[in-house]
């Protein structure tokens, strides 16, 4: 009753007052909900940082080839402790993002710019990457981070949507708002990000990508459907695509199979 009441409450509103509820429902996607930390975690890392962009933990040493990962929206660093061992026992340094009000960063708001803007900022201070991992929201930033000029050889999506545009249209649908409303709310998010909705798009921040590339799915995703990662490994034709079953959109992160075909598709990113 509720979940039918709201939505029809707030798009009634926003036929009366267009840019008040816009902008509130820009607001609603800016201001993820703050995960604490998992139930197992990697070690004490070698190496922390906190900057503007995000907090960053290093596990290695500058000399070791560098594997630099981010979680999702709503996401924390500890969910990526399976793979991140792993890469570890493999001889990679593990670098993980949390990007602004996510896991122990500061901030209460983002968009999928501020996770690539963490991305870089991370990178520059322990690249050159050769390996880099993101996970659902933190995948589609990883491409954005690469449009944006971050180098890796090798790069790994796991659960990532291919655009925003499509969330966003999602939620204004389930809100039922007004064309003007709709409006208001594109450009409030735009706005706030710096960069424009229709950019977030694989079929932009893959455009310029010669590197290799990893597209990871699981078939029964009901947050993210897996057309979006056939839309992925179709903006490059050489892409590998692997796909689980019945692990949903985050279990997946254990699963030793996924793991396994990385750390296989990570054997090529040191021969780089």
């Amino acid at each position: 009753m509720i979940n039918r009441l709201v939505p029809a409450l707030i798009g009634g509103a926003s036929h009366i007052a267009p840019r008040t509820i816009g902008n509130w429902a820009a607001t609603q996607v800016q201001i993820p909900r703050r995960t604490r930390k998992g139930r197992a975690m990697l070690a004490e890392p070698d190496s922390l940082w906190h900057r503007q962009q995000g907090c960053f933990r290093r596990w290695g040493s500058s000399t070791q080839p560098v594997a630099l990962m981010i979680h999702g929206w709503e996401g924390h660093h500890s969910q990526l402790h399976i793979i991140g061992s792993a890469l570890r026992r493999k001889g990679f340094a593990v670098v993980t993002v949390d990007p602004p009000a996510h896991g122990d960063a500061d901030g209460d708001k983002a968009s999928p710019q501020h996770f690539a803007d963490a991305l870089k900022a991370a990178a520059a201070i322990v690249g050159p990457i050769k390996l880099l991992v993101g996970h659902s929201m933190g995948g589609l930033a990883a491409t954005l981070a690469v449009r944006q000029g971050l180098d890796a050889s090798h790069l790994v999506t796991i659960s990532a949507p291919a655009d925003v545009a499509s969330t966003i249209t999602g939620i204004a649908d389930w809100l039922r708002l007004s064309p003007a409303a709709r409006r208001y709310m594109r450009e409030n998010i735009e706005r706030f990000a710096g960069v424009a909705i229709t950019q977030v798009d694989v079929e932009n921040t893959l455009s310029n990508f010669s590197g290799q590339l990893l597209v990871t799915h699981d078939r029964k995703d009901r947050k993210i459907s897996v057309e979006h990662a056939e839309r992925i490994r179709n903006n490059r034709p050489n892409a590998q695509l692997f796909l689980t079953s019945g692990l949903g959109h985050t279990r997946l992160l254990e699963d030793n199979a996924l793991c396994e075909k990385i750390l296989n598709f990570a054997d090529s990113a040191t021969a780089y």
